[in-house]
């Protein structure tokens, strides 16, 4: 059986402490005739009550602390369980790396053993090719002093042949190079008369040429001219008649003129028809008309003029005459 603890003893003291108090409080300060008999059985029966649980306290932490015993040593054996599968599995893992190196130490020596073999098949076979490769040298060197040899004599057989060829191709050349320099030079004089003959041919052409149309200009020139100027004068003719009546619808009498005056006017206008200047040549003798026969002729700007644009600015370019005879004064 388990010995009590510090614990249980503790709380043991404490409740014979506190019974051993109860009982010196009920005998301290009282006489015995005023103590009760009821009074006196209840400190017993409390002791008794208290001791029942502390005894049942008791029991029941020895089977909590046991229960932690059995709990404790279920797991130590799981752990124990644990360290010896963890002990086999470092075992089998061992033993694999075991099983793992020797095969790797076997693979290198095959691969080592193989690797030598090669090696000396290796060595072999260069041995062999330098033995043919100097057999192939000796054979090359020997073809080369041979080609050597049948090349300087072709070369020297080149050489006199071409010396040969060249002295004959210069000796032709110059042959053909004198013929060709007579020829040029007979070429060259039958075509400079040639050209010379073409070149005053065509002078003469061209000059014929410039001569009869120059010729031609200037009497399309004459023809035009006249034609023009038989406009300008059919124009100016035609244009007077126009010029008056447009003058004429500008015109604002002034008042105490008398009828039946004219004035002669000279003006300068553009080819549109813009009056440009306006002045009397020839007085009417009144003043009055001479200067509203001015102001009309500037407020009947533009004119007519002549469709033809040529004619319009011949026209214009000369100093016009009218006489201004106002329609129905």
């Amino acid at each position: 059986m388990k010995s009590i603890g510090s614990k249980e003893l503790g709380l043991a003291l404490l409740v014979h402490l506190g019974l051993g108090t109860l009982f010196v409080l009920s005998f301290s300060g009282h006489t015995p005739q005023a103590v009760e008999a009821t009074p006196r059985e209840l400190p017993i029966q409390a002791v008794a009550v208290d001791e029942a649980r502390i005894q049942a306290e008791i029991e029941r932490q020895r089977q909590a602390e046991a229960d932690a015993r059995a709990a404790e040593q279920r797991r130590q054996q799981e752990l124990a369980a644990a360290r010896e599968r963890e002990q086999q599995r470092l075992t089998e893992l061992k033993r694999q790396r075991e099983q793992a190196e020797r095969e790797r130490r076997e693979a290198e020596q095959r691969r080592k053993a193989e690797q030598a073999a090669q090696r000396r098949q290796e060595e072999a076979r260069r041995k062999q090719e330098a033995e043919r490769q100097a057999q192939l040298k000796a054979e090359r060197q020997r073809e080369e002093q041979r080609l050597a040899v049948l090349k300087r004599q072709r070369e020297e057989e080149e050489r006199r042949r071409a010396e040969a060829e060249r002295q004959r191709q210069e000796e032709e050349a110059r042959r053909q190079a004198e013929a060709e320099r007579r020829r040029q030079e007979e070429e060259a004089r039958r075509k400079a008369e040639e050209a010379r003959r073409q070149a005053e041919a065509e002078r003469q052409r061209r000059e014929e040429e410039a001569r009869r149309q120059a010729e031609a200009e200037r009497r399309e020139a004459e023809a035009r001219e006249q034609a023009i100027q038989r406009a300008v004068a059919r124009a100016a003719s035609s244009l007077g008649g126009a010029w008056n009546q447009a003058i004429s619808r500008s015109w604002l009498r002034p008042s105490g003129i008398p009828d039946g005056l004219k004035a002669r006017m000279e003006i300068r206008i553009s080819p549109q028809g813009r009056v440009l200047s306006a002045r009397v040549a020839g007085s009417s003798g009144n003043r009055a008309f001479d200067e509203s026969a001015r102001r009309a002729v500037d407020k009947a700007s533009p004119l007519p003029m002549p469709r033809d644009p040529e004619v319009a600015k011949r026209l214009a370019a000369q100093p016009l005459t009218l006489i201004f005879e106002p329609e129905g004064q």
